[in-house]
């Protein structure tokens, strides 16, 4: 209903505009798709890195609150197809039932690969960022949601030149190319994830030219720069009273 009685609804991507229109029977055209961005004095590749103390050489982050769209059930798998490699994975956030499952996991199949941490400050995830080698940005869940966004972490990834694995979606699938601009992976497949990921730990030389085509990807399509001037051309076509 409240759709229905608006003039305008903004989406963050145009498979979230058809998604809406079709579920709520709402004209196509009442949408304006203005894509997300990020906090760039943060996220930035002038951020410092933060030095691990990890035996492994090849950091792998990501962070979340362990919801389907995520899928760290997924990093779970390719951790353990990855064991033999020297490799760790950083994991931060979560709580409740889905991350004690994956705590219980993670003990069962005996990874001691993976690290986690239940927080880090908002201010501190840049030096975690860039401290990395890779980052999972995603979306990497298979769920319907995933199939039509990129992820705010995977943002914040881009936009500090990190080394950035992003989900093959709807809305990534014409602006990203794999092993260009970020490693692409299909959601809800811990073997696309694990080859990847194994691809970047023995390619690693070609990783700084990836992240660097990404960060010029994230200041083309999703810069705050952008999302202004989409906005003010949004405000310019309502009719003024």
């Amino acid at each position: 209903r409240i759709l229905a009685d608006t003039d305008y609804v903004i989406t963050d991507s145009q498979s979230q505009a058809v998604y809406y229109a079709n579920l709520f029977n709402v004209p196509l055209e009442k949408f304006t798709v203005i894509r997300g961005s990020v906090d760039e004095e943060m996220f930035s590749p002038s951020a410092e890195p933060r030095k691990f103390d990890f035996p492994e050489p090849f950091v792998v982050f990501t962070y979340g609150t362990f919801i389907p769209l995520q899928g760290m059930d997924l990093v779970l798998d390719a951790a353990e197809k990855l064991r033999d490699l020297p490799i760790r994975f950083m994991i931060a956030g979560g709580s409740g039932k889905k991350l004690a499952h994956f705590l219980e996991t993670r003990e069962k199949k005996g990874l001691s690969n993976i690290s986690h941490t239940p927080w880090i400050n908002f201010n501190e995830l840049p030096s975690y960022i860039r401290g990395a080698g890779l980052c999972l940005g995603g979306p990497l869940g298979g769920s319907i949601q995933a199939r039509r966004v990129i992820t705010g972490k995977a943002l914040q990834f881009l936009a500090c030149e990190s080394p950035t694995v992003v989900g093959l979606t709807d809305e990534t699938r014409d602006l990203f190319t794999d092993r260009v601009n970020c490693l692409l992976v299909n959601p809800g497949d811990s073997a696309s994830l694990a080859d990847t990921i194994s691809w970047a730990f023995h390619n690693q030389e070609r990783l700084p030219s990836i992240a660097r085509q990404g960060r010029l990807t994230y200041e083309k399509y999703y810069s705050m720069a952008v999302l202004k001037e989409r906005i003010n051309a949004f405000i310019d076509t309502i009719p003024s009273e």
